[in-house]
């Protein structure tokens, strides 16, 4: 087996690095800087490189007081994003 976790700079894909980690189950880890899930052509790149088992979407616009501000750019990681990821 082997994952392909998005999303790995935060909070949850750390965790989930950390445990794949620790049940020596090979993992490539990709922060928003590396891969932006709402690119197609990003995503793509990155299934092609990694031929994952399982793909982990832990990528999320988390600001909540803040996406009401910017409610495009919370609509685009969250819903786009993980069409993206599910396409």
């Amino acid at each position: 087996m082997s994952l392909l976790i998005f999303g790995a700079g935060g909070q949850l894909g750390t965790e989930l690095a950390i445990a794949a980690a620790g049940r020596r189950i090979p993992a490539l880890l990709l922060a928003h800087g590396q891969a932006d899930i709402c690119d197609r052509q990003a995503v793509g790149a990155a299934l092609e490189r990694a031929r994952p088992t399982v793909v982990v979407n832990a990528a999320a616009y988390t600001k909540v007081d803040q996406a009401e501000v910017e409610y495009e750019l919370a609509a685009r990681v969250n819903t786009d994003g993980a069409s993206v990821l599910a396409d």
